[in-house]
């Protein structure tokens, strides 16, 4: 049993059309689930599940063209995937508990489609990957990998903070412009906060438990964790497929987007990655000008937050100066972007289509 699980107190939370194990004392649980979803009941669940089979995705072959919402966003780039014939492979890197993955593995199996999802997480979340997979019976689509992607194959430390599941982070040795105080601090803000207006009364009651009794620093400790180069591993295992990618490594995803672009020449590759413009992406100043550089290869939309988007905003490149000022100003500091590979059959339509759809009031909600 992965140490992870001991101790710990565990809910089963509704997503809609998966049911999913989340720590209860957890950043996350406290402020990105809402409570008429917690608490759910296991033996009925799999009673349920026993009587009528597993749930359907919440888009299917009978819905999907009169889909409207951002939300459904990455589900319907999938379905014009299956509609041009084009044989992918979503990877899920950062993939927490699984509400992404999971669901676009469900999503795959509700289509009856061949695809394979893969899902990265050495962390304390990334733990109840497994169980998660098979509490859904997803093990034939979805495979859950306990490592760490980076740069380059071998053992590695990470960062974390018991209670902050998504504060797990590779010590950044070897890249000082993210390891200041400063930004550190920023990064455990904008992370923990995940686009809540709050106040900072309400941040305090959040936080402060998570001071030492001196009130010094945050409490944190290191894992050993294996780590990965995402292209040797896309090798080692055969998987010559088109790529799928979702990234939330905490700072670190640009340097496995540029692992991913050595891709572009035979294979087609579209990423949702994490972008905040003051910590990372080397700092605010050199943000612009990356996001300008990817322009050349994809198309830019804001997501505001992967697994429930909110909008799906397309980014022009005379939009870009601005879009980095507006996302640095806004309350959390960040924003999800999702990069088109250009290459894609009929993009133009898929452009339309994404940008067409209807944005949602900003909430950060698993």
């Amino acid at each position: 049993m992965n140490p992870f699980v001991c101790n710990k107190q565990i809910d089963l939370v509704d997503f809609e059309d998966l049911k999913l194990f989340m720590f209860k004392h957890d950043n996350l649980y406290d402020i990105a689930i809402p409570k008429a979803r917690k608490n759910q009941s296991l033996a009925q669940y799999q009673e349920f599940i026993r009587q009528h089979g597993y749930p359907r995705s919440m888009v299917s072959p009978e819905n999907v063209t009169s889909l409207s919402q951002a939300r459904f966003g990455a589900y319907l780039f999938m379905h014009h995937l299956w509609q041009h014939g084009v044989d992918f492979t979503v990877l899920d890197i950062g993939s927490h508990i699984g509400d992404f993955s999971l669901k676009m593995g469900n999503c795959i199996r509700t289509f009856g489609q061949a695809n394979r999802v893969i899902a990265f997480d050495p962390t304390e979340a990334g733990a109840l990957m497994d169980y998660n997979i098979e509490l859904n019976g997803l093990g034939k689509i979805v495979k859950h990998e306990d490592l760490a992607v980076s740069e380059f194959d071998g053992l590695m430390l990470f960062d974390y903070s018991p209670g902050f599941s998504d504060s797990a982070h590779i010590v950044r040795e070897n890249y000082p412009e993210t390891r200041g105080v400063s930004t550190r601090l920023h990064n455990f803000w904008c992370r923990s906060l995940r686009g809540k207006a709050v106040s900072i009364g309400k941040f305090l009651t959040l936080k402060l438990h998570k001071l030492t009794p001196a009130g010094a620093r945050i409490s944190s400790y290191n894992l050993i964790v294996r780590g990965v180069d995402i292209l040797s591993y896309l090798e080692q295992h055969d998987r010559d497929e088109h790529l799928f990618v979702k990234i939330d490594i905490e700072g670190f995803d640009s340097v496995v987007i540029n692992r991913l672009l050595q891709l572009l020449p035979t294979r087609l590759v579209s990423i949702i990655f994490e972008f905040a413009p003051s910590w990372s992406l080397g700092g605010f100043e050199q943000a612009g000008g990356y996001l300008r550089k990817l322009g050349g290869s994809f198309h830019l939309f804001d997501l505001f937050y992967s697994p429930n988007p909110t909008r799906f905003n397309l980014i022009t490149p005379s939009e870009i100066g601005r879009f980095v000022d507006e996302v640095s100003q806004r309350a959390y500091g960040y924003t999800d972007v999702f990069l088109l590979d250009k290459r894609i059959a009929e993009c133009d339509q898929l452009v339309h289509r994404l940008s067409s759809l209807v944005a949602e009031p900003d909430r950060m909600v698993l």
